[in-house]
């Protein structure tokens, strides 16, 4: 193998020493000696690390007065020193990778770092790594994971669960498989983490019920435990019947109703797992589509497939009748008494309570809408220094339209939070998303007016941007055809614009005006690429969208071959 080794390419040469290295780290040492001075850094560092790891570290003067060097270097001497460092985890160097970790923000040198420091079993390495677990780039968040999967059983399961909700899949899949292992006793803690919001983290858990099996006990609990908080959101919903429909007021309706039914789906997908077999896609299809007919399908297969219990108390839930019958029958089902809320206070203060936070945010926006309602300001301000950003930003925003008496708290060229999630809702890119799944987007776009003729982008030239039109209208123009005047074409890019670049990594296609004064939702081009990573349903509708550009741009085509011809 050793002879083998000196003969690959120089891209292989660095996974070849790791792998002698960790086949036999005491034999391996003299063979790493030849490579101690290579020019490829890549290849240094394995082959320093395999010398290292071939002996003892505390006799090994020469190693540590390298890295000592490296560490006082340039940077590229720096990297090389903490690459070795994370492999051999001497304990010696645990201040300076320490100190690396929380004040770099090069992704390479913080995951090294914490490697490093799992396995010196650093005292700090489970508060670090956590730290690390909100880190924006998947390196360090990966190796978050690693060193927490590491120290194990000191490490909650809930802590690896957090990582299941990521953006990156493969931490996802990462940390499904290290709870995996844990068996039938991690079941309790992923049935109560199907309650939070994420639906990446919904979906994994699923998956990894459907490993792991649940217990049928287990299953009628969970299952009961949430058609009672089903009914907990369906009675916020009949509350707020008899109010006015604002655009506040709406969204907060249109949120409840979308957690009742996300609830009612997880409880599908759960119940799934056991009862269903080949039929649970087809219902979860059915019952996500809204259809009444599709719904009416699934009431007949869940008849005759689940326990007559769980059938008197899931079925009501999903019929098309009014919301207090639906309430009426399911309680009656489960043994318990229907909560009959009247007031919009009544919600207010419920909310107020719930751990769900869009929620809270949205229904601070509502009693913001509505003036006569009998919330007084303190119940407001008490937000104000909520922990969570988006709730404390909805009860200032209620402050400022209270003391402007009503008025609008911004001007029309800046809409409000609930103003931006309405112009979501009617693009074609967002469609397919929930109200509490374009809150936090919304909360992303930054307003911008441009004035008639202004140019926002450039054919050919680079935007850090994608843009919205919230009001005006916008002009494109492609230069295609050589020597002539840019054709000017009408697409749907009222819709979105800017974002091409974020796609294929290439310049704009097109130039991009305002033809009228025009206010605009403004997303950083790597916010809108993790939405797209977040929400599959983005990059499926943005196909859809492209399709029809590209027919438009085959129209003009042929326009102009015609009239050249």
């Amino acid at each position: 193998m050793y002879e083998l080794a000196r003969s690959v390419s120089l891209e292989a040469l660095p996974y070849w020493l790791e792998a002698l290295t960790r086949i036999d780290p005491s034999e391996s040492g003299p063979f790493m000696e030849e490579f101690l001075f290579h020019p490829d850094d890549r290849v240094k560092a394995e082959a320093f690390t395999g010398s290292c790891l071939s002996c003892n570290l505390d006799h090994h003067e020469e190693y540590r007065q390298r890295i000592n060097e490296w560490l006082a270097g340039d940077e590229s001497l720096v990297r090389l020193a903490v690459k070795v460092l994370a492999k051999t985890g001497d304990p010696v160097y645990s201040r300076e990778l320490e100190e690396i970790f929380l004040q770099t923000e090069e992704p390479d040198l913080k995951a090294w770092a914490l490697e490093g420091l799992s396995k010196m079993n650093h005292d700090k390495i489970i508060s670090l790594s956590i730290l690390g677990s909100t880190d924006k780039t998947c390196q360090v968040r990966r190796a978050s994971l690693r060193a927490l999967s590491a120290f194990e059983p000191e490490v909650s399961p809930e802590l690896i669960m957090a990582f299941l909700k990521d953006i990156d899949s493969s931490i996802r899949s990462e940390a499904s498989q290290i709870l995996a292992k844990k068996g039938e006793q991690i079941i309790p803690v992923l049935l109560k983490g199907l309650a939070q919001p994420s639906r990446s983290l919904k979906e994994e858990i699923v998956l990894l019920l459907d490993r792991i099996g649940v217990p049928k006990s287990d299953l009628s609990r969970f299952v009961l435990d949430q058609l009672k908080q089903a009914c907990h959101y369906l009675s916020f919903v009949n509350a707020l019947e008899n109010y006015k429909q604002g655009d506040s007021m709406s969204l907060f309706r249109n949120s409840l109703m979308e957690k009742h039914q996300e609830i009612i789906d997880i409880v599908l997908r759960v119940m799934g797992i056991i009862e269903f077999g080949d039929q649970m896609r087809v219902i979860l299809r059915a019952v996500q589509s809204g259809k009444q007919k599709d719904i009416d399908i699934v009431i007949e297969v869940l008849g005759n497939a689940i326990h007559s219990d769980l059938r008197h108390a899931l079925i009501p839930l999903l019929e098309n009748t009014p919301i207090m019958e639906r309430l009426s029958s399911s309680c009656k089902a489960m043994g318990i008494n229907p909560v009959i809320l009247t007031s919009f206070e009544q919600v207010f203060a419920l909310i107020s309570e719930d751990a769900d936070t869009a929620l809270k945010a949205l229904c601070l926006y509502a009693s913001g809408e509505n003036q006569g309602l009998n919330i007084n300001a303190h119940a407001i301000r008490r937000f104000l220094d909520d922990p969570d950003s988006m709730v404390s930003e909805a009860a200032g925003w209620v402050i400022r339209r209270w003391e402007n008496d009503g008025a609008q708290a911004q001007s029309q060229s800046a809409p409000d939070l609930v103003e931006k999630i309405i112009c979501l809702e009617k693009k074609a890119l967002f469609q397919g998303l929930k109200t509490r799944e374009l809150l936090p987007i919304a909360r992303l776009c930054r307003s911008i007016t441009c004035e008639a003729g202004e140019t926002i982008f450039r054919e050919n030239q680079k935007a850090t941007d994608i843009y919205l039109l919230y009001q005006g209208e916008l002009a494109a123009e492609y230069g295609f055809i050589a020597d002539q005047t840019p054709v000017v074409f009408d697409l749907l890019l009222t819709e979105s614009a800017g974002e091409m670049q974020w796609i294929d990594g290439d310049v704009q296609l097109y130039t991009l005006k305002a033809k009228t004064v025009s206010f605009l939702l403004e997303m950083a081009g790597k916010d809108f690429c993790r939405i797209m990573e977040e929400f599959p349903v983005v990059m499926l509708n943005l196909c859809r969208i492209y399709s029809r550009q590209l027919r438009v741009y085959h129209q003009i085509v042929s326009k102009h071959n015609r009239i050249s011809h």
